[in-house]
């Protein structure tokens, strides 16, 4: 019986520590775009004027793979309620 437990206790800690391992976050990568003069300029939402807010950029990253996503986005704010 001691011997089940020890194989018990081994596959355990084993099966712990592989979890442990896969369920690391993965950092992030520190790669800003650079922010273009015109998206600087901007005053208002051409598109719809009066605009609080509203995104320069969005990007979608998926890996399924891998099981996440990465989603970049660029927003610019107009007004505190923005």
């Amino acid at each position: 019986m001691n011997r089940n437990r020890h194989i018990s206790f081994v596959l355990g800690t084993l099966l712990l520590a592989s979890a442990a391992i896969a369920s690391r976050p993965i950092p992030a990568k520190d790669e800003w775009l650079p922010i273009s003069p015109d998206d600087l300029a901007l005053k208002d939402n051409p598109a719809s004027p009066g605009a609080n807010a509203m995104i320069l950029y969005r990007e979608d990253l998926i890996n399924a793979k891998a099981a996440w996503d990465d989603e970049y986005m660029r927003i610019k704010i107009f007004t505190p309620e923005g």
